[in-house]
């Protein structure tokens, strides 16, 4: 269970928004996340990635994706134990990055190292 829902969170984002940017909160949900659903998962998109740290400037926390595929399996599993936003970045073609954006789950993170230890042992 997700500790505020996506909806929620988005509303929140959009009131950090200058007026003159601040989307409806259904443009907002389907152009930031990858999973428009509700109940979906925190993957930011490229766009939602640019306005949670371009303008309204959340603190991020960047790691390097090893030994991971980014598979729909894996996808997923990111989607359901992930309880905060979260971007995919690829650097090339064999280079990909994770950026957090909650404190809590980068500083859990960091003390794998390792992401599939990380998911593996990580919930809420």
């Amino acid at each position: 269970m997700n500790l505020v829902s996506k909806e929620q969170l988005t509303q929140t984002l959009i009131e950090q928004l200058p007026l003159e940017l601040r989307p409806s909160l259904v443009q907002a949900m389907n152009s930031w996340w990858f999973n428009i659903r509700k109940t979906g998962g925190f993957r930011l998109t490229d766009h939602g990635y640019f306005i949670i740290s371009k303008c309204i400037k959340i603190r991020e926390y960047d790691f390097p994706l090893v030994d991971f595929k980014l598979s729909p399996k894996n996808l997923s599993i990111l989607d359901s134990k992930l309880k905060f936003p979260y971007y995919i970045k690829t650097l090339d073609k064999t280079k990909k990055e994770i950026i957090m954006f909650n404190e809590k789950e980068a500083v859990l993170y960091q003390i794998y190292d390792d992401i599939n230890l990380f998911l593996k042992n990580y919930g809420y």
